[in-house]
């Protein structure tokens, strides 16, 4: 085996320099979750049931003319989509939140499916988003008797990092599924692994809100000026990976949480320099020493 070379004492203090100037210039300015679904076994009442016929009814004789028909649950305006989905009946949505709504009870699977968009969550914080659907849902549908976590996206977002096409070569992955995703010949948007209960992304951010129309991410990250490039790390996790980990509440998410994110960034992707033929020997790159070291997520660490 060959080894390599013994780095003289003044190679060792300089690689040591060049690593904490890497770690203060590379600094998170957020981290939370971006996008959260949610389905709960609700005794919804009949009278709303009744209502939303009448409503979808009204929708359906309205499409077309550019006009919508609201409902409101509580002090929430709703728009009531002429048609629903498979299962669910009845579609509303607003700024906030999109909600499905079966018309029959007792279903094998959740008869009401919220979706938490992503600016509600992060203006209104999630712990107070979950609480206020929680509430809306039991005032105006009917009781809740379970609640299962349908699929959750953890991010981190940071500046200070650069990332190339060269640097997917570093990426460790239990994903069978990689993708790098160009804009240009010689530059690159990002990374994606995985394609089933697990699917993580490692992107430019800012090109991406830039795209969308998105410029509410600046009052959101800490000290962030235009021109300034963010990527994010984000896994996108559904009900099989959610149900292994024995998650079924948005409350069990919380518990566990700190662990989900310890498996993800250390087991199931992390980004390694090429410093060890083994490839589970190699040193994590310091912008990954970062993405792992994220402490926003306060559930056990076992």
């Amino acid at each position: 085996i060959r080894r390599p070379p013994r780095s003289t004492p003044s190679n060792s203090s300089a690689a040591s320099d060049v690593y904490k100037r890497q770690a203060q210039d590379i600094r998170m300015v957020s981290s939370g979750i971006d996008t959260l679904y949610i389905g709960y076994d609700v005794n919804v009442n009949k009278e709303i049931l009744s209502l939303l016929e009448e409503k979808k009814a009204e929708a359906k004789e309205k499409e077309g003319r550019f006009e919508s028909v609201q409902v409101s649950l509580g002090e929430k305006a709703f728009t009531v989509r002429p048609f629903g989905y498979p299962r669910y009946a009845y579609v509303l949505e607003n700024e906030s939140l999109e909600i499905w709504i079966s018309s029959l009870n007792g279903m094998p699977y959740p008869n009401v499916y919220v979706c938490f968009r992503s600016l509600f969550l992060l203006s209104s914080g999630i712990n107070t988003a979950v609480d206020f659907v929680r509430t809306l849902i039991t005032k105006n549908l009917g009781v809740i008797t379970s609640e299962k976590v349908s699929r959750v996206d953890m991010y981190a977002d940071f500046v200070g990092v650069s990332l190339t096409l060269e640097d997917m070569k570093k990426f460790v992955t239990s994903a069978g599924r990689r993708d790098i995703h160009v804009v240009k010949k010689d530059q690159v948007s990002g990374f994606s692994f995985g394609n089933g209960s697990i699917v993580a992304r490692v992107y430019d951010k800012t090109r991406e809100i830039k795209k969308h129309k998105k410029d509410y991410m600046y009052s959101v990250w800490d000290g962030v000026e235009k021109g300034e490039t963010v990527w994010r790390v984000e896994f996108q996790l559904r009900r099989d990976f959610l149900k292994e980990c024995s998650v079924e509440s948005f409350d069990d998410f919380q518990d566990k949480s700190g662990s989900i994110w310890k498996y993800l960034t250390e087991d199931w992707l992390s980004m390694r320099e090429f410093d060890n033929e083994n490839t589970t020997r190699r040193t994590p790159t310091q912008f990954w020493k970062n993405v792992a070291g994220v402490s926003s997520f306060k559930g056990k660490v076992y």
